[in-house]
């Protein structure tokens, strides 16, 4: 993916929470890597950018740094934006 759209995101759910490793293999466009926690309540916001020609085993890892049951990724500073922070509950449906 070249871009993501303004106000759009990818969310990743999974059964069970546990510590979260995400990267940004194959990724062209820096993202804010937000990791939530059973309760949908943010534990951690990462700041990830594009490592082009990274070999696999040196690309950065970004974690949750807690369990984490769901992660969101959006275009880079759509927190800042959004005054979105660790500790602020995020309210989803799925359709």
């Amino acid at each position: 993916r070249k871009n993501l759209d303004e106000n759009h995101g990818m969310i990743f759910m999974y059964d069970k929470s546990e510590t979260r490793s995400f990267w940004m293999k194959n990724t062209l466009i820096p993202l804010d890597i937000i990791f939530l926690d059973s309760n949908r309540t943010i534990i951690n916001i990462e700041k990830a950018y594009p490592e082009p020609d990274t070999a696999d085993s040196e690309l950065e890892r970004y974690r949750s740094g807690a369990p984490a049951q769901y992660v969101i990724e959006v275009n880079q500073n759509f927190t800042d934006r959004n005054n979105i922070e660790v500790g602020d509950t995020v309210k989803f449906s799925v359709k």
